[in-house]
């Protein structure tokens, strides 16, 4: 996928996340599927932060706790 069209389909997919965090703010997959983008984007610290974020709304969020393991592993 050339750089600019990877971009443009990360940035709309936030705002697509934006749209559902108005609708439900407190569903945790949003916050993971956050943490998931900054990943592509090669932005760690703002992947913990996310991550960390959804388990804050459901510290059992298996999807999350998850990632986040293999991430400090």
């Amino acid at each position: 996928m050339r750089p600019e069209m990877k971009n443009n389909t990360i940035t709309e997919t936030e705002t697509l996340l934006d749209m559902a965090a108005s609708w439900n703010p407190v569903w945790a997959e949003i916050d993971r599927l956050r943490a998931a983008l900054a990943l592509i984007r090669g932005d760690r610290d703002a992947a913990i932060a996310a991550y960390n974020a959804a388990l804050r709304k459901d510290v059992m969020h298996m999807p999350t706790r998850r990632a986040l393991a293999i991430l400090y592993v």
